[in-house]
């Protein structure tokens, strides 16, 4: 069994932190010494092969399979429409989570209310009728301004916002 050396550690980790810091100032591929534009850190590559391994150690299905929903979709979730653009987060794997079958490619907040709504049909029916009889009621709407009260806080008088 290993035993942790604090001692040891703490004379390494300044080392380490150091040598990351420079790898990322230095425009490198932290795998390789291919040039990388900052904020990102792997080269072209290298991000596939670390895209490839997540997707089939989350889903089971390789990159190509996601290319070939993705093309099934034309790059746009199949909720709301949102178009996936370069640079921008990819569109989502959505998943039954009991049964793990993959249902399709959906954008972040769509994925996202899928899972606060805990993939119930009914409560997301519910959710949907909610809005379709109070869309048009304004019931609970109180008269004025809807902005917030508190002004911006100017830093002047620090008791106040």
């Amino acid at each position: 069994m290993r035993t942790y050396d604090a001692a040891k550690w703490q004379a390494y980790r300044p080392r380490q932190v150091e040598l990351r810091r420079k790898r990322l100032e230095s425009g490198k591929c932290k795998h390789c010494d291919k040039s990388v534009v900052p904020p990102k850190r792997v080269c072209a590559h290298h991000e596939m092969m670390h895209r490839s391994h997540y997707l089939k150690k989350m889903y089971n299905i390789t990159a190509a399979q996601y290319q070939e929903m993705w093309e099934e979709s034309n790059g746009k979730c199949w909720i709301c429409g949102w178009a996936w653009k370069a640079g921008k987060r990819r569109l989502s794997v959505d998943h039954d989570h009991k049964t793990g079958m993959i249902r399709g490619l959906l954008c972040y907040t769509c994925n996202k209310g899928l899972g606060v709504f805990r993939d119930r049909v009914e409560v997301l029916l519910n959710a949907a009728k909610y809005l379709q009889e109070n869309w048009s009621k304004n019931s609970w709407q109180v008269p004025g301004n809807y902005k917030s009260t508190r002004t911006k806080h100017t830093g002047t008088n620090k008791g106040s916002f």
